[in-house]
């Protein structure tokens, strides 16, 4: 932020939560979560977001992290909202097979993911408070097997009702809306 303010630039965060090297160790020591590997070129190794334990650590780092003010910094001016995919385990679009494998392998359910989304939603726009507006969602509404679908429709689109659509949305490829 320093360095963004001296030379008049702006700054954001892509903070990356999914991909096993992105978790912190401690964290796969102390809980065991489920992970799995998705079926892109990258072979991506992932550890279960969904997982309580995991996602009551990343919802209070997140809050934490609110804490801190960044968000406040006028050169401070987008955080993104990460969800699970291929493209480095981020945007939020997976390949029907590698969601089925999910839920073998890494107890991914109906219930379990829309509560983890909801929640990644609810600490972001907790953290940011006022300054929301300054998210964006990486991803669409749709996870890649049909049956999600209205999991995630469900999950997105309350949150930007209810005044998270100050948080932008960005597809794939796509802009911010």
């Amino acid at each position: 932020l320093k360095k963004a303010h001296e030379e008049n630039f702006k700054v954001g965060i892509r903070l990356q939560s999914v991909v096993k090297n992105t978790v912190p160790e401690w964290l796969i020591e102390k809980y065991n979560p489920p992970v799995a590997m998705l079926s892109s070129g990258q072979r991506l190794t992932v550890v279960a977001p969904w997982d309580d334990n995991v996602r009551r650590e990343f919802e209070a780092f997140i809050r934490e992290f609110g804490k801190q003010g960044f968000q406040d910094d006028p050169a401070f001016a987008w955080a993104s909202i990460h969800g699970i995919g291929l493209a480095l385990g981020e945007e939020f679009d997976l390949p029907e097979r590698d969601v089925r494998n999910l839920e073998k392998v890494a107890g991914l359910t109906h219930e379990k993911f829309e509560a983890w989304v909801l929640g990644r939603l609810n600490a972001w726009a907790d953290a940011f408070g006022d300054k929301a507006y300054k998210l964006g969602w990486v991803g669409g509404e749709h996870l890649g097997a049909p049956d999600y679908d209205d999991v995630a429709a469900n999950a997105i689109r309350p949150a930007h009702r209810a005044g998270a659509n100050r948080a932008g949305q960005r597809t794939p490829g796509g802009p911010h809306v």
